[in-house]
């Protein structure tokens, strides 16, 4: 055997390693995924025994951050998760569009919308959330207009029968809010 021929092999060697490392590690983000959230035991040592392989998962740490968040309500390690997700990959489309949500969910509505403006060039980024989540600051900040404006938008691109149905509901509801504040307001101008 020739020393070429020694590394070649080496390297076949290490390669098939790392593969059946990364192949492993995916065994067990599938298990964490498949028992989230019914099993929150056999999810959590699933979580732990893959990220025993690779620490720079995104979809690991996204697994992470959605069980801190909706399990522990745990935010602190929930927002550092999703950071790790998208320090490893700046596109991850799952850690994205929870994480938008979960910042608006915290009130951190300018930081929320840096990480939607960051998915406007993404390619497979769900057209509806990006709306839906700029339409909930909107409302969130008072501005039921801009909230039904933009509702309508997640509408225009919704392509599910359940989806579209939700949607109308929340474009209802906002109409209903509205409505509220503008009967509230010409009931001062009748009182001036």
């Amino acid at each position: 055997m020739t020393y070429g021929q020694k590394n070649l092999d080496s390297f076949i060697v290490a390669s098939a390693a790392i593969t059946l490392k990364i192949n492993i590690m995916n065994h067990y983000l599938i298990k964490a995924m498949d028992h989230y959230p019914f099993d929150l035991d056999q999810t959590w040592e699933n979580l732990m025994y893959a990220s025993s392989m690779d620490e720079e998962e995104p979809h690991l740490h996204f697994l992470y951050a959605k069980f801190y968040a909706e399990q522990l309500q745990d935010y602190r390690k929930a927002v550092e998760h999703f950071e790790l997700a998208l320090l490893h990959d700046p596109q991850h489309i799952p850690s994205l569009t929870a994480f938008s949500f979960l910042l608006i969910h915290l009130g951190w509505y300018k930081r929320a919308e840096k990480v939607l403006k960051a998915t406007e060039n993404i390619p497979g980024f769900c057209s509806v959330c990006r709306p839906l989540a700029l339409g909930l600051i909107s409302e969130h900040q008072g501005e039921f207009k801009k909230a039904k404006k933009q509702y309508k938008l997640a509408l225009k691109y919704s392509v599910k029968q359940y989806e579209s149905e939700w949607i109308r509901g929340e474009i209802d509801r906002v109409k209903s809010k509205i409505n509220k504040k503008s009967k509230k307001k010409k009931s001062r101008k009748k009182k001036k």
